[in-house]
């Protein structure tokens, strides 16, 4: 019969030790973290693909309103309720979009122009533009 080498007290027992699973926690809250900041420049980038959409839907609906007034864009993008929108047009962080009846170089002004400018998060740098006055850099859509 053999003997066995290990008295009863030091028996190895077949489960996982506190280092184990520290380790174990430890990596899944890295991977965890590396996951969140990725899903975060996603949702920036939904926002600025829905800003962009939602400027070409006030351009349509500008153009759509100087047809029917020979020419004249509106004061405000409130003008084009109830026509054209229901409510008043909102980023998707509930900013109102900038309008303006000015051009972004200042030469042009008055009701045959306009100028609709979003502020983005994500967006290649070269699609963004500063004007006159304004410091900040815009993706801009403008009269044509």
């Amino acid at each position: 019969m053999k003997k066995n080498v290990y008295p009863s007290k030091f028996k190895r027992s077949w489960g996982f030790t506190l280092i184990e699973l520290l380790m174990v926690i430890a990596v899944i809250g890295i991977l965890s973290s590396i996951v969140i900041a990725n899903l975060s420049s996603a949702r920036e980038k939904a926002r600025d693909a829905r800003r962009k959409e939602d400027l070409n839907s006030i351009r349509t609906a500008l153009e759509l309103y100087a047809n029917g007034n020979n020419g004249k864009y509106p004061d405000s993008l409130v003008s084009l309720i109830p026509d054209y929108f229901q409510s008043e047009p909102l980023d998707p962080l509930k900013q109102a979009y900038k309008y303006s009846n000015t051009s972004c170089d200042g030469t042009l002004t008055g009701p045959s122009v306009y100028r609709i400018m979003a502020k983005m998060e994500s967006v290649n740098p070269n699609e963004l533009k500063t004007c006159v006055g304004d410091s900040n850099k815009y993706y801009i859509l403008e009269s044509k």
